[in-house]
């Protein structure tokens, strides 16, 4: 379902048994927040639920399973990015006040949940995924030893250009995290910034703001 202001539409809008109000102002909304682009939902009981004042240019949002959901907060600002919930039961929370360069792709897998917190700030390509997508077994206990891991990404995150967020990665609120950086598993201490593969913390005691001053 798609949900506006408590209103709510089956994701697969097309469908001529909505409800008049769907095919008039839903059809409006909807056309600008997808910016030209698509929702295409491979699968059953999904929601996306959208808050207010947000612009989604040129986005995909991708179900590619059951019981899923994407929630977005007021005042977003998202650039040709894609959100791609794989598999059954996973959440993707982004807050309010984001902004996102072009080329964001924010991948929940395997039931697990992402979160990203408000007026974060994430350059373009950012890569955040929750799963490694393959599994890998040990040869000892024939069982799977990289079990996919929620994400959280804290209040007031500057994230640079082509970074990657691996699953199991926990970051606090106001940090920097470097261009080309790759976050991996672990606990990330607030007002901090981290850089290099893996991250690791090169300066504490900071935090950031959007103007150059």
């Amino acid at each position: 379902m798609i949900l506006f202001s408590g209103r709510t539409c089956n994701v697969k809008w097309t469908q001529s048994i909505a409800p008049s109000w769907c095919k008039t102002q839903y059809f409006k909304r909807l056309r600008k927040i997808r910016g030209g682009k698509s929702i295409t939902d491979n699968g059953r009981n999904n929601k996306v639920i959208i808050g207010k004042n947000c612009r989604l240019e040129g986005c995909h949002i991708i179900f590619n399973g059951n019981n899923n959901t994407l929630k977005i907060g007021d005042n977003c600002h998202l650039q040709r990015s894609v959100l791609y919930l794989i598999d059954d039961n996973n959440t993707l929370e982004i807050g309010d006040n984001n902004a996102w360069g072009a080329g964001v792709n924010i991948i929940p897998e395997e039931g697990t949940t992402i979160t990203i917190g408000s007026d974060c700030q994430f350059a373009v390509n950012v890569y955040v995924r929750s799963s490694d997508g393959h599994s890998i077994i040990s040869n000892e206990t024939n069982s799977r030893i990289n079990p996919a891991l929620d994400i959280h990404i804290g209040d007031r995150c500057w994230i640079g250009e082509n970074a990657k967020i691996l699953k199991g990665a926990n970051i606090s609120n106001d940090n920097v995290i470097g261009a080309c950086s790759i976050v991996t598993k672990g606990d990330y201490e607030s007002n901090s910034v981290y850089v290099g593969n893996p991250a690791r913390k090169v300066k504490g005691n900071i935090h950031w703001v959007v103007p150059r001053i």
